[in-house]
């Protein structure tokens, strides 16, 4: 008999949800939804965003008549963090003894505000060592993200970074239809890399991925916010006006030549951010032969049609959208936008389904 998992991705602007049934080979997405959040409250009302947040979840679970039996939510932002780390080969009890007391060692972030989890991979790096995912984050805000999940009802099976459920969708491979069934070829193998540039408002997460293992995650502070603030103090537009502008420059007729150039403009910086964070992990990861040949772009930043060619011929790598589910039919999804809106969502849900 099949189960089903929905999986949320609750950003600054909007809410996505996904939900897949699970068989015994394969997952097929049953329902997805996306819903934009109100402007003013999220900035002027932030007492109060838990209880909106909840009710539009509980609302939309409602009116989709949504079957989820388990919840998988997500932490993002610059106090998250996940990585590869190689140990030298031990039975499974005694890396988890040793984790146990050095685990903070190994993140970049200290304190005990701060929690850090670890997954033992089941295949070893090599003959010496083992591979092992450790992912940080404050304890406050898996915290939050457990409480939003639960008050709307539902049963959290498990609150992850974003970047991870990422790197699960892109190893379990591209699609040709709602269906997911195996691993793909097109999966970074060998001596190279991929990374997933995860644009948000206010950050982007960069999830660098090989032989379908995540190896590391950094976070910046670009985000399509930027691009919001040019659009509303240079062409005067309302900030609900911007992020349509964001997608499509034709929602504001007698403004395009001026939406396009200020869009010119944030996809160069953009591209400037990517260079600089492949360099990053490229010197970290020197010797490893994992340097990035391949650039995918997701987030609700990244839906212009035009950014990922821009974006492209500014870098030495190839760079495209990532667009995981290209058979999901057009009209099911909010005009403008790809199905990578889902991404993180469906992501998250499919961790059900590697299990």
């Amino acid at each position: 008999m099949a189960t089903t998992a929905i999986g949320f991705d609750i950003g600054t602007s909007s809410i996505k949800m996904t939900e897949i049934s699970i068989g015994r080979r394969s997952a097929t997405i049953t329902r997805f939804f996306s819903i934009p959040l109100d402007i003013n409250i999220m900035v002027d009302e932030e007492d109060g965003h838990f209880e909106y947040i909840t009710n539009l979840i509980t609302n939309a679970i409602q009116s989709m008549d949504a079957q989820g039996d388990d919840a998988y939510g997500s932490v993002k932002g610059k106090h998250v963090a996940a990585k590869r780390i190689i140990l030298p080969a031990r039975s499974k009890k005694e890396l988890q003894e040793t984790l146990l007391w050095d685990i903070w060692q190994y993140s970049p972030f200290r304190g005990d505000e701060y929690i850090h989890e670890y997954t033992i991979s089941n295949e070893p790096y090599d003959r010496k060592h083992s591979e092992i995912t450790l992912f940080s984050a404050r304890k406050e805000s898996i915290i939050n993200s457990i409480a939003i999940l639960t008050a709307a009802k539902l049963n959290v099976a498990s609150v992850e970074p974003e970047s991870m459920a990422l790197a699960r969708l892109y190893s379990l491979g591209y699609s040709t239809n709602s269906t997911i069934k195996s691993r793909s070829d097109f999966s970074s193998r060998g001596n190279h890399s991929t990374v997933i540039a995860c644009i948000g408002q206010a950050t982007t997460t960069y999830a660098f991925v090989q032989n379908h293992k995540l190896l590391l995650t950094l976070t910046t502070d670009f985000g399509g916010g930027m691009l919001t603030s040019s659009l509303c103090d240079e062409i005067d537009l309302t900030p609900e006006e911007a992020i349509m502008a964001q997608v499509n420059s034709n929602v504001i007729e007698e403004e395009v030549e001026n939406i396009d150039a200020l869009k010119e403009q944030f996809f160069a910086s953009f591209a400037k951010d990517l260079a600089k964070v492949i360099l990053l992990h490229n010197n970290r990861e020197k010797g490893n032969k994992t340097n990035v040949k391949l650039a995918l772009l997701t987030g609700r930043a990244s839906t212009d049609i035009n950014m990922a060619s821009s974006v492209n011929d500014k870098m030495d790598i190839h760079v495209e959208m990532f667009d995981p589910i290209p058979g999901i039919p057009k009209m099911s999804i909010p005009d403008g936008y790809n199905s990578n809106i889902f991404d993180v969502s469906l992501g998250l849900a499919l961790k059900k389904f590697t299990q």
